[in-house]
């Protein structure tokens, strides 16, 4: 999996509830093409967060989704491909 967007230290700009929104794009490759789903966690101040459903689109192996967060901080986003419950690919 190799994620395109967001890209390291970007900076995403905040709407009128304080709230911005990351544009998640990427490609699945090998296992990863297999998943039947895709998750993501935003991890703050060295703690990695819950890993959620990622509502992506995907399509010949491409995916794309949005993620809220909650203005401040610096953010860690990971995305994983999940098959049978289990990361195949992060």
């Amino acid at each position: 999996m190799v994620l395109d967007s967001p890209q390291d230290y970007q900076v995403a700009q905040r709407d009128a509830k304080n709230v911005g929104t990351l544009r998640v794009r990427g490609k699945l490759g090998g296992a990863a093409r297999k998943a039947d789903a895709l998750e993501y966690r935003v991890g703050t101040e060295g703690k990695p967060g819950e890993w959620r459903p990622l509502d992506a689109g995907v399509k010949d192996g491409r995916f794309e989704a949005t993620v809220a967060v909650a203005a401040g901080g610096w953010y860690r986003l990971d995305v994983r491909a999940a098959a049978g419950g289990k990361a195949v690919a992060q």
